[in-house]
């Protein structure tokens, strides 16, 4: 009956931010992942909309690299220095190694051409600048290893001295730097999923394939101008990797 009364509370506060973002303005944003890892599961959810490129209306943000699948938020694909995070991540993934030392050799390669695109985006465009300022480039690694579920979070962050912009990076491991074996991460944009965990945090003690599609539709109404469907939905456990939404995302291969 409780699990039955949150479900419906978070369906009545998606209508209320619908109605609500209707007559709001929109502000600047970059994706919206939420993931929650459990002992026995790991939940990444994505929005799938594409912004700054008319000829694609969606894309996948949670993309499968041999044996893991990697998220990510904020900079994606950059034309201007030919910035590619999913070809940076295909080509650290697809080496030998644990998944903590391959996100190392991620962050070694990506950090010197995610700092050109930054360089470049303060230099020319103030706008998306906005958008890169305090965080650059997170990226979310998850996959099955030593009999755990294994999420390693990785975060660019952006620090402006003077005129000049450098890059600090940190990974963060669960379990390992986690202090539960539950916990929620959120990439890119969650200021709505914070303003609703500040006023109704019961509504987070929803089963986790509930929650996490909400909290991203949540997102997608406060920013729509930049979060938007179709929302993918994956599920790793021990046994494997499935798509209970799978959107725009290829299929999974064995």
């Amino acid at each position: 009956m409780k699990k039955r009364r949150q479900s419906s509370l978070l369906s009545w506060l998606i209508f209320v931010f619908s109605v609500a973002c209707f007559f709001a303005p929109t502000a600047a944003a970059q994706t919206s992942v939420v993931i929650v890892r459990t002992p026995d599961q790991i939940l990444i959810g994505a929005d799938g909309k594409v912004t700054g490129d008319p000829g694609r209306v969606a894309e996948c943000k949670t993309r499968q690299v041999n044996d893991v699948f990697v998220t990510t938020a904020i900079l994606g694909q950059y034309v201007p220095t030919a910035f590619d995070v999913h070809q940076l991540a295909a080509d650290a993934f697809s080496k030998s190694g644990s998944i903590l030392d391959r996100a190392r050799l991620f962050v070694r390669t990506a950090e010197p051409e995610a700092l050109t695109a930054v360089q470049y985006i303060r230099a020319s465009d103030p706008e998306y600048f906005k958008i890169v300022s305090k965080d650059a480039l997170q990226v979310a690694v998850a996959g099955f290893e030593n009999g755990d579920l294994v999420l390693d979070t990785i975060v660019f962050h952006t620090v402006l001295q003077g005129g000049m912009t450098d890059l600090s990076s940190e990974i963060w491991q669960c379990p390992g730097d986690c202090s539960s074996p539950s916990v929620r991460i959120y990439l890119g944009e969650h200021d709505a999923i914070d303003d609703l965990y500040r006023t109704t945090p019961t509504i987070f003690d929803a089963p986790p394939e509930k929650l996490v599609p909400s909290l991203v539709q949540i997102e997608i109404l406060d920013k729509p101008a930049t979060v938007g469907p179709p929302i993918s939905l994956l599920s790793i456990t021990k046994d494997g990797a499935s798509w209970l939404q799978q959107a725009a995302c290829s299929p999974i291969k064995k």
